[in-house]
């Protein structure tokens, strides 16, 4: 479990809000994260590419409860992530594309 995400080439978590409940969901997505972002982030590996920016979807169509997500996420390095607050629509299916 510890090294999922390493060499993923995309990440994309899509609609999952991380409520409080949530610890050991929060462990998963944090170790997921983690090495995604910090594991071979500048290398092509097997002439797959370089890594892009992690996308996270979800609906929080509020300012206040967008930064409450980002606190909830604040294990995520956000200039290595791209976020669409919109939900899961046509726009989320062109950015996941």
């Amino acid at each position: 479990m510890d090294s999922l995400g390493a060499l993923n080439r995309r990440l994309t978590i899509i609609g999952f809000s991380l409520a409080a409940p949530d610890d050991y969901a929060r462990q998963i997505l944090y170790t997921i994260t983690r090495n995604y972002q910090k594991s071979h982030w500048d290398k092509e590996e097997l002439g797959l590419g370089k890594k892009t920016p992690m996308l996270i979807i979800d609906f929080q169509p509020d300012p206040t409860k967008q930064e409450e997500f980002r606190k909830r996420y604040a294990f995520v390095d956000w200039s290595r992530a791209d976020i669409h607050f919109e939900g899961f629509n046509v726009a989320s299916l062109d950015l996941i594309r």
